[in-house]
């Protein structure tokens, strides 16, 4: 995937986000309705959703785009890869605690929440 590919992901899911914001101000100036208030909840649920997804999309492009030149440094032989595996050199796929919590925002508040629930256990004892 290029960055082109990736930017181009972002751009839409901001674009559709802004598109719920300038919605949801609609809403709000104009006189208010039955449905006013459920169309505004839509709107605001749909705006948190494609920010979400945008600001996750750009938090990853540093490791997506590692990923990528690794792969194309992958040799072009894959009869040697096989071979390779078969004598019992196969990579791990498992990330390291280390390296996970790097990545992954929700790993480190799992990480947070369980240090803070060791400390009420070890005072509450």
């Amino acid at each position: 995937m290029t960055e082109e590919i990736l930017q181009a992901a972002i751009l839409q899911l901001r674009s559709k986000a802004t598109e719920k914001y300038a919605l949801i101000k609609d809403l709000y100036h104009q006189p208010a309705t039955e449905n006013t208030v459920k169309d505004i909840c839509k709107a605001a649920l749909d705006l948190a959703q494609f920010e979400g997804a945008m600001l996750t999309l750009q938090n990853y492009a540093p490791s997506l785009s590692v990923v990528t030149q690794q792969q194309e440094q992958k040799p072009a032989d894959a009869s040697a890869q096989v071979q390779t595996e078969s004598e019992g050199e196969t990579k791990s796929t498992k990330l390291s605690e280390e390296e996970l919590l790097k990545r992954s925002p929700t790993a480190r508040r799992n990480a947070r929440a369980r240090g803070k629930n060791k400390k009420t256990k070890e005072t509450s004892e």
